[in-house]
């Protein structure tokens, strides 16, 4: 498993499928900071019920894994201003 820099300070937005992966790549590069949230935890995130996402999201990159389609993902983080969005392929 390569260092991937892609994923320092990012939010990853990937299945619960890619769960295992993710803790695997947490256990050989402890010194890389990432979270990693399903679509739906993002969706969740963005109803009133929620603390600010704007503090969470601020400043980091956004990192597509595993989802074949983007455009729920895109209208989930909409309200986000000046976004970038990365995509990956998990090997």
């Amino acid at each position: 498993m390569n260092k991937n820099p892609l994923y320092e300070n990012a939010i990853i937005i990937a299945p619960p499928s890619e769960a295992g992966f993710f803790a695997t790549y947490k256990e050989t590069y402890p010194e890389q900071h990432f979270d990693v949230l399903s679509v739906e935890a993002v969706e969740e995130m963005f109803k009133t019920n929620s603390p600010d996402p704007y503090a969470f999201f601020k400043g980091r990159n956004i990192v597509i894994c595993g989802y074949s389609d983007g455009r729920r993902i895109a209208n989930a983080i909409e309200p986000l201003p000046n976004i970038s969005l990365s995509w990956d392929i998990l090997p």
